[in-house]
């Protein structure tokens, strides 16, 4: 039949010795259609255009994964996979027994292990999809309309309508035979709807045929996916091919009409005729048994359906050739860690060199990395990818589309048959959900979410207990783990509770420690998404640490001492735009370790902010003569830049949209509007707010996770704020000469309007909680005033950088007095750069 991507079950029992071609002329028009369905090329295969902008193509039998059997002189029974003639040649003729990967089974034995082997499936494999049969028939009485639908493709009183009589089996209840096949059909598809959510009904054309079958040799069945496509509305992935069901999932529409998703076709000799395998027949019970003379039909068209649903891919690991040029959405996640290069962006030689990379070709997909760190090998420590089965050489059928056998524990869907594996350990499940079967619980189209995770915003008392809470968007109702970061969300190290049902909240034991900046994350068991977590952070401590921390470069919720040097020459320990010359150090706070490195030039102006949501301050400047933005990241030191804004415009980043990351912003004096390019969705955010004199002064002037719009009127002495959830108030406040200096002082998690008067060596703060006023000395006239929050108790301390002596004088707010020499004379103190003043 055409348009498939089948995974064909085929078995063989040859009994010792073997027979040769010559013997069965059967073995020549067996090798004549290996050579067919094996065909791993795109040659004459044409594509089809549609008016929606997708590309269909229909692969006509070809790309099979054909599974053999041949008898040993012990009475055992080998098995093994074959993608060519030549393969199958010397499998059944014994000269090749493919040892990496076949085993000894006794058909019809009842144990698990010999139970996966008659099924052509590792025994963990085995296990996962008996697991789901258990799980079905838990759940059978509820099930609702299914969107995975078997069609009767079979004729009267044949397959599906055969009316022989029979007898109830393992809960299938069927009063006929025909009757009892549909039912094992249907079970599988309400299986799989179990696992993978979709609004599109899938269609799987199925029928059941006299397929060649005799005392020795024989064929299952197969099940595959009709139709590849790409570039169709929705995809994840532009130029890259995808199955049919899985395309229309994601597009939300039916891209091929008239067309099943799947077609599935299945031995009808096979019913306990000693003429077909010995009597084997299939076992139609919709549970996990498997009685002596028998294979579960069940667990072997879960397998199958499997494959015809996105576990496969369609390169050819010989040629390095993409299927017509394109890369498919399992090839997409494939990274050789040799090269650094993902398949899709190699050539065809060097894919050529990578199919046999043995050791060194990873799976990249996000949930599959964050399920995989029970492994012990195969697995990646600095990423989570786990390893693909890449020998060298190429072993056709088992290459590039299996786990690699030096996994350990063993994991379902290598090319050997393992050793039993708890369910938990799979990572099946999660690799689909990679390739895009996102969860989607209604079916509506968009994927389920979890939002509103709390606490957040606020301040936990350490060793206290506390409920986390959480919205369901979509009617996601799965089992949730629950995880805690204390490095604001860049890393979740600390499970909270595991496998617990959905119910939106969750006791929560909170650590005894300080944590400046903590989030919670609710995500489905097993997966990484859907994820939700808090935002902002709270603080697990006696008062809120707010996100915008003046310069914290190492995240510990400390100010650190940095400065900013406009004019000493180069110096670089990393990477920089072409032309730096200006210099930044720092002093880390968390070890007292100093940085020095070149970044910009003289006439930029330093932004330093957590532009990357890490919980650290990115080194950052604005070039005033492009409108440039230059970033170096805090997690590996790379810098991107990026324009926006103009000549004339102040930069004034911070995080307005609430989610960890400051937002590139630009203040136009020249008409009073603020530009805002939102981290958390790239929109752009247009505000009028301020006069041409005003200059800005963004922080969190309310409490709620946001920074403010808000700016100083120095001629009028005036501070305009304009609170995300408060709304706007305007102070008078000060006299001419006078510094800024916002900032959390009470410890409120509010900022508070201050500023520091050189003239006096004063500071001035009006507190947010009443907008009482109260006053204190620290510093001297020629000071540079430098706030921040350098103990780390979520309260800004007051601290002048002094260019006579080069020493930072603190007053902590919990620590008292510290006095750092740092610096020379015309160094900018970095806590300084949001300072503004007549």
């Amino acid at each position: 039949m055409k348009n498939r991507f089948l995974f064909l079950l085929l078995i063989a029992l040859l009994t010792f010795p073997p027979i040769s071609s010559a013997q069965n002329p059967d073995r020549e028009s067996f090798k004549e259609w290996v050579e067919k369905v094996t065909n791993r090329t795109s040659e004459g295969l044409s594509d089809t255009r549609h008016p929606n902008g997708s590309v269909i193509v229909g692969l006509d039998g070809r790309f099979q994964n054909v599974l053999l059997a041949r008898q040993t002189p012990y009475g055992k029974v080998r098995i093994g996979c074959i993608s060519d003639s030549a393969q199958a040649d010397s499998f059944l003729d014994g000269v090749n027994d493919f040892s990496r990967y076949l085993f000894k089974t006794d058909i019809g034995t009842s144990d698990t292990k010999t139970a996966a082997r008659d099924h052509g499936m590792s025994e963990s494999e085995y296990i996962y999809y008996t697991k789901l049969i258990e799980n079905y028939a838990e759940r059978r009485s509820s099930l609702t309309n299914s969107t995975i639908s078997i069609v009767n493709n079979d004729g009267a009183g044949e397959g599906f309508n055969d009316a022989t009589p029979a007898a109830p089996e393992g809960g299938n209840n069927g009063a006929t035979l025909g009757a009892q096949r549909l039912n094992v059909f249907n079970a599988a598809a309400d299986i799989w709807e179990s696992v993978l959510d979709t609004q599109i009904e899938i269609q799987i054309q199925s029928q059941f045929d006299p397929l060649f079958c005799t005392p020795t040799q024989g064929t299952l069945g197969s099940a595959s996916a009709t139709t590849i496509v790409r570039d169709f509305p929705g995809a994840i992935h532009p130029g890259t091919w995808y199955h049919l069901a899985l395309a229309e999932k994601l597009a939300g529409q039916i891209l091929v009409p008239n067309t099943s998703e799947m077609t599935a076709t299945f031995n009808s000799n096979l019913n306990g005729s000693p003429g077909c395998l010995q009597s084997l027949r299939f076992y139609l019970g919709l549970d996990n048994a498997n009685p002596q003379g028998t294979i579960n039909l069940l667990v072997v068209i879960l397998h199958e359906f499997g494959h015809g649903l996105g576990f496969s891919d369609f390169a050819n690991a010989n040629t390095g050739v993409l299927f017509n040029g394109f890369p498919d959405v399992f090839t997409t996640h494939m990274f050789d860690r040799t090269t650094g290069k993902f398949w899709n962006d190699m050539s065809d030689a060097e894919r050529i060199t990578s199919a046999i990379n043995d050791g060194n070709v990873l799976w990249s997909g996000p949930s599959v990395a964050s399920a995989s760190g029970f492994l012990n090998a195969g697995r990646d420590g600095s990423n989570g990818f786990v390893q693909l089965y890449t020998p060298n050489p190429v072993e056709g059928g088992s290459s590039i589309s299996h786990w690699d056998v030096d996994t350990f524990p063993n994991l379902l869907m290598e090319p050997d048959f393992t050793l039993a594996l708890p369910l938990d350990l799979d990572l099946t499940k999660q690799q689909m959900r990679d390739v895009g079967w996102q969860r989607d619980t209604n079916k509506d189209g968009t994927p389920d979410a979890i939002v509103n995770v709390q606490p957040s915003g606020i301040a936990v008392a350490p060793g206290s207990q506390t409920m986390i809470t959480w919205d369901n968007n979509g009617g996601f109702d799965q089992n949730v783990t629950i995880e805690l970061s204390t490095d604001n969300g860049e890393t979740y190290p600390t499970v909270v509770a595991e496998d617990v049902p959905n119910t939106g909240q969750q006791q929560f034991n909170v650590p005894n420690q300080f944590v400046a900046r903590a989030r919670v994350r609710i995500r489905e068991e097993g997966y990484l998404d859907p994820a939700g977590a808090s935002s902002p952070h709270f603080t697990i401590g006696d008062t809120f640490v707010g996100d915008r921390s003046y310069l914290d470069i190492d995240g510990d919720g400390k100010t650190d001492v940095g400065v900013f040097r406009p004019n000493p020459g180069a110096l670089s320990d990393g990477p920089a735009p072409e032309g730096s010359t200006s210099q930044w150090w720092l002093l880390r706070s968390s070890d007292q370790g100093t940085r020095g490195l070149a970044f910009g030039n003289s006439s930029d102006t330093p932004v330093p902010a957590d532009f990357t949501g890490d919980g650290k301050t990115d080194i950052a400047f604005w070039r005033p003569s492009t409108g440039q933005w230059f970033i170096l990241r805090s997690e590996d030191d790379s810098f991107f830049a990026f324009p926006f804004g103009a000549p004339g415009d102040i930069p004034a980043p911070g995080d307005f949209d609430g989610d960890g990351k400051a937002d590139p912003a630009v203040y136009r004096a020249s008409s009073g509007t603020w530009f805002i390019v939102r981290s958390s969705d790239g929109g752009l955010t247009v505000i009028p707010f301020g006069v041409a004199a005003d200059l800005p002064i963004v922080s969190d002037y309310d409490g709620d996770g946001m920074d403010d719009v808000a700016v100083y009127r120095a001629p009028d002495n005036q501070f305009w704020l304009f609170r995300s959830s408060e709304g706007i108030k305007a102070f008078q406040f000060g006299a001419a000469g006078d510094r800024t200096a916002v900032g959390d002082w009470t410890g409120d998690g509010k900022s508070d309007v201050a500023f520091f008067r050189p003239s006096e060596g004063n500071w001035y703060v009006i507190r947010s909680e009443d907008d009482s006023f109260f006053a204190f000395p620290w510093g001297v006239g020629t000071d540079t005033p430098a706030p921040g929050d350098y103990d780390g108790d979520g309260r800004f301390d007051p601290a002048v950088f002094r260019s006579s002596d080069n020493t930072w004088y603190i007053f902590g707010s919990t620590n008292g007095f510290q006095a750092v020499p740092f610096g020379v004379n015309g160094d900018i103190p970095l806590p300084n750069v949001y300072v503004v003043g007549s």
